[in-house]
This record gives structure tokens, sequence and C-alpha cells, in this order.
């Protein structure tokens, strides 16, 4: 349990620690957004022409970048429910503690602007309700509206960090796996793999080299019906100080109108080592109850 007037967020770690988990955890934040990748190598046993609908490839990608872009702003459009579970594993995997938020959060009538703005109204914390002194501390943390303006902006979860799902899926190359049905919606299945080649030692470059997956196109409208991403090699953020030695993403996204997709689960799992001490977490990210509005300010977001 959060005790009264304490943050809903989780306690912050010494500054490296706490940016490790930011890597951690930045791959499934930019997920949420259909982050697409810019460019692609087709198969090249694959002739052009033959998926369906697209003359290559690339065009398909190229098309679900675009959709992405209206998808994602239909977010700006819905009041749902947003439940967020973090959790530190022990080493046989078993939760040692955890944290379960349930809020309710609906656009305000600024969502209109560039980014838009959200009121998230805690309604749960470990399956109890919130103290006032809660409430007040998550709408002023805001932690969907932080995600979703990074994301709209083609940004990594912290700015700072400088780095971006679709900056590191550019450095990858693809493949067209053929179709497959994703909960009844036939899907173009495009594998991704992690760029050996890729230049450079920053961040973003050490993550190309380290992380491969498939992605799930939907055939009719090019929306992202779900992703895994995977990590095949350890990848160092501080050297000699933090490594992300393992991480797993699968995220899987439904319509919510004609038109219109949107991410449902997102679940990233990592373990990172500071200074050969590993630190294990589960992030479970849930969105439901999705009902049309008009964005208004909602009771209790004024005076905030």
């Amino acid at each position: 349990m959060i005790a009264s007037g304490q943050s809903t967020q989780e306690m912050v770690l010494p500054q490296e620690p706490a940016r490790a988990l930011q890597a951690a955890t930045v791959l499934a934040s930019i997920l949420a957004g259909f982050a697409l990748p810019a460019t692609a190598v087709p198969d090249a046993t694959r002739p052009a022409g033959s998926i369906a609908g697209y003359p290559s490839l690339e065009a398909l990608l190229e098309a679900a970048r675009r959709v992405q872009k209206s998808d994602l702003e239909s977010w700006s459009r819905y009041r749902f429910k947003r439940q967020a579970v973090r959790a530190k594993l022990h080493s046989t995997g078993e939760i040692s503690s955890r944290t379960d938020l349930v809020s309710l959060v609906t656009p305000l009538a600024a969502a209109t602007a560039a980014p838009p703005r959200f009121d998230e109204t805690l309604v749960l914390v470990d399956g109890v309700a919130p103290t006032p002194g809660q409430v007040k501390q998550h709408r002023h943390d805001a932690p969907f509206t932080r995600h979703y303006a990074t994301t709209i902006a083609d940004q990594g979860a912290q700015e700072e960090e400088g780095y971006s799902l679709s900056f590191l899926l550019t450095m990858s190359s693809y493949r067209h796996d053929g179709e497959e049905s994703v909960g009844g919606t036939p899907c173009h299945r495009i594998r991704f793999e992690a760029d050996e080649e890729a230049p450079g030692n920053d961040l973003p470059a050490r993550f190309a080299r380290a992380v491969a997956g498939i992605l799930w196109i939907t055939v009719d409208g090019a929306h992202l019906a779900r992703a895994s991403v995977h990590s095949i090699r350890p990848v160092d953020i501080t050297f000699g100080v933090v490594r992300l030695s393992e991480l797993q993403i699968e995220m899987s996204s439904e319509p919510v109108a004609a038109g219109s997709w949107v991410p449902r689960t997102i679940e990233t799992r990592s373990t990172v080592r500071i200074l050969g001490v590993p630190m294990r977490r589960l992030n479970r990210y849930s969105y439901s109850e999705f009902v049309p509005v008009s964005p208004a300010a909602p009771a209790g977001a004024a005076g905030r």
C-alpha cells in the first residue's frame, strides 16, 4: 500500500539506476504510440508487389507510419480506464512486491492543442479507494499525459535520453513472413532483426544491435495489432556500472472505432544489473472501457 500523501509512483532511485530502468521500459512506452520504422529491407526471395495491396514491404511500413498518427490522435477522443501494475521480481520470476494503480483518463478541453492533455483521476490503489492526497499527487504526476506528449512528438520516454523506438528500428532489417491472424484479424507478420552493423556507440546504436522481434500489421488499414520485442544480447547503459541484461516486451491493440486502433495491453519484463547486482522488473499497462467524449474539463480538474 502507498501511504497517505506519498506519490503514487515508485520511489525515486539514485540517478543511474533510475536512468537504467527508464532505458529498460522506454521501448514499451513508445510501442503504446505505434512508433514504426521509416525504412525496411524487403525479403529478397519475395518479388516486388507480392504483398497484398502494397508494391513492397517498404511501402507497407510507410503506410503504417501514416496510420500511426491518426491512431495516436484517437486517444484524445476517448475517456478510458488505465491500469498500471509495477512489480519487483525474485530471481525465480515470482513477484516480491507490487503496486497496482487504476485511473480514469479523460481528455481535457485543451486536447486540441499540441500536445493534448488529459485529466487522470486515480480510483484504486492496490484494490482500495485512494486517499485525497494520493488522488491529488497522481493528477499532478499525470503519467499518461507525459507519456502521450513524448510519444506524439516521436521522442523517447525521456527526451534527454536521446533515443526512441522508431530511431532504433530504422537501423534494423525487416522481412515479411506472410500473413497471420491476430484475434481474428488478418495481419502481415513482419520480423525485424538486431542490426549488428549499426554505427556508433551511443545508446540508440547499442539498443539497435541488441533487440529483435515481430510486428503484426493489419492487412486492412495498416494498423499495428501486435508487437513482440526481445533482447538477444546485453546492453551497456553506463559502461562498467549499469547493464540491461534481459528485455521482453509484448503489446497488443484492438480497434476502438472504425479506422482507429489503440493498445489494450503492454507488458515489459527486464533485468538490469547495477554493479553486477540484478534488479528484475515487470510492468504491465492495460487500457479498457473506451467511451467517446468531446474534450472538456472534467469535474475536479479545475484548481489543481
